[in-house]
């Protein structure tokens, strides 16, 4: 697939607010579309899906168009390759996780591909759980390897992360950067939170009043350019301790000690004695008056 080239204007009669937007989705990777509510950032994944129509413009990927006034080409939503994770997720409440993921496949293969989504998003042994008796982080996980099954060339993402509390969505960003490189999926996520905009973000546009007002990376967009992107602190490690996820590192700065969860992964290079930086991107960092 080739990137996705995006050019929409659509008017709200009576309203003052009108989307007009010309901005490009990277292939293979993650764009997020930040902006405050009644920016648009929804409006415009509803377009891209074919649920609402725009009164001109165009999407292409490519040669192939999924929309063109000039042209009089407007696909309808089953004929646009995309899977669309809602903020309500929308799982049915009648069927379990295997028949929720593999909603929308037939054919003799449907079973096998059903499993390796499974397997894929960690959802092993919550095959015959019916979403009532999902956490909300499990929930999410379903309605993504639903979203995910048909590999659409597009996955669009609205808000899906904003009900849950701190520690459930960081475990989520986690699994779907990690989904990610396994995939390589494109995919849009719109959303208002600037930390998980430049969490999720390769790729980034900004939204005031249904416009464009920057795109680009995130470190461009969030942070300007010439400035620093990361705080970065050298430290020593004196101490590890893991579990099954974390590894809590202690580690000494000029006779100051303080601790760092990092993930096990990430661990397995690290070793007590070693010489690390600990680094915090600038936009997550807390500033506290003393």
């Amino acid at each position: 697939m080739s990137h996705i080239d995006v050019k929409l204007k659509k008017t709200f009669p009576g309203t003052g607010f009108n989307i007009d937007v010309n901005f490009t989705l990277p292939k293979g990777e993650i764009t997020v579309i930040f902006g405050p509510s009644g920016s648009g950032k929804s409006t415009i994944l509803r377009l891209l899906a074919g649920l609402e129509c725009a009164e001109a413009g165009s999407i292409c990927l490519g040669s192939q168009s999924w929309f063109d006034s000039a042209k009089g080409i407007n696909l309808p939503p089953q004929k646009r390759s995309t899977g669309f994770l809602f903020q309500d997720l929308a799982l049915f409440p009648h069927l379990d996780v295997k028949a929720n993921i593999g909603y929308a496949l037939d054919g003799k293969n449907s079973l096998n591909s059903v499993k390796k989504m499974i397997e894929m998003t960690e959802l092993t042994g919550l095959e015959d759980r019916y979403p009532h008796e999902l956490s909300g982080g499990e929930k999410q996980r379903v309605a993504l390897s639903r979203a995910l099954i048909r590999s659409p060339e597009l996955l669009l993402l609205d808000e899906p992360f904003s009900a849950l509390d701190a520690a459930v969505k960081k475990t989520l960003y986690n699994e779907i950067i990690k989904l990610h490189k396994k995939i390589g999926f494109t995919a849009v996520l719109v959303t208002h939170d600037l930390a998980e905009a430049y969490r999720l973000a390769e790729h980034a546009v900004t939204l005031k009043s249904g416009k464009v007002e920057r795109q680009g990376s995130p470190e461009e967009v969030f942070l300007g350019k010439g400035l620093s992107t990361r705080i970065q602190i050298p430290v020593k490690v004196f101490a590890m301790e893991s579990d099954e996820i974390h590894t809590l590192l202690t580690v000494e700065e000029n006779g100051r000690t303080f601790r760092v969860f990092v993930d096990n992964d990430e661990a397995q290079s690290i070793s007590i004695g070693d010489e690390v930086i600990v680094a915090a991107k600038a936009s997550e960092a807390l500033v506290f008056k003393i």
